[in-house]
């Protein structure tokens, strides 16, 4: 790959880290609207713990296969970011590149659907669904810490290393508190958050790093 394409590559690649959460910001926004008389009727609570919670629930209400198609493009996206991040800098640590992978495995996992709230026992593509959500929150936690402990960053990675440093601890604060169910959903609005935050903001990094390389 020449040096040509490796920016292209990351202008293109950082641009999809942007894009994904978007895409998903919105698509969460307008099928809750949209879900409103359909997440009523299931039980369940903006607030509190519910037995399938927002936002895979709603996949199951009207228009819910939006949803499916936004994961799938967020999953693309993030692997997008996963080729900037690599051609961006190659001495990056490992764990940021098997982080954003792990992000992306994640979402391609929950486009499978979770099972209604009613159901008496896990469907496979519940169990899909449930078994590789977890990916989402862990790549993210593991690659926001690699940026976060670097002593020296470049210019380049600076505004990534300051939002893992202030992201991560938000959304470690927040993941915990989903174990109490009175505030469950509440706090999951945060820890999401804080994840589309930091995967724009490096999106972020690698479109300016590739865009300034070119105007050189």
């Amino acid at each position: 790959m020449n040096a040509h394409q490796r920016r292209r590559l990351m202008v293109v690649g950082g641009l999809s880290g942007i894009v994904g959460p978007s895409v998903l910001l919105v698509t969460f926004g307008a099928l809750t609207a949209r879900s409103w008389q359909f997440l009523h009727q299931v039980g369940w609570s903006p607030i509190r713990r519910t037995p399938t919670e927002w936002p895979s629930l709603l996949a199951l209400g009207p228009d819910g296969a939006l949803l499916n198609v936004a994961f799938g493009i967020a999953a693309c996206s993030a692997l997008g970011l996963t080729a900037a991040v690599v051609v961006w800098d190659p001495g990056l640590k490992w764990s940021i590149v098997t982080g954003t992978t792990m992000i992306s495995v994640g979402l391609f996992g929950v486009i499978f659907n979770a099972d209604l709230p009613e159901a008496s026992s896990e469907s496979w593509h519940a169990a899909i669904h449930n078994g590789l959500y977890p990916l989402i929150p862990l790549g993210f936690c593991l690659a926001a810490a690699a940026f976060a402990i670097q002593r020296r960053p470049s210019p380049d990675e600076q505004s990534i290393v300051v939002a893992s440093q202030i992201l991560l601890p938000a959304a470690l604060i927040s993941l915990s508190l989903t174990t109490v169910d009175d505030i469950a959903q509440l706090v999951r609005y945060f820890a999401f958050s804080s994840i589309f935050a930091w995967t724009i903001v490096l999106g972020s990094c690698c479109r300016n790093a590739g865009a300034s390389c070119t105007e050189r």
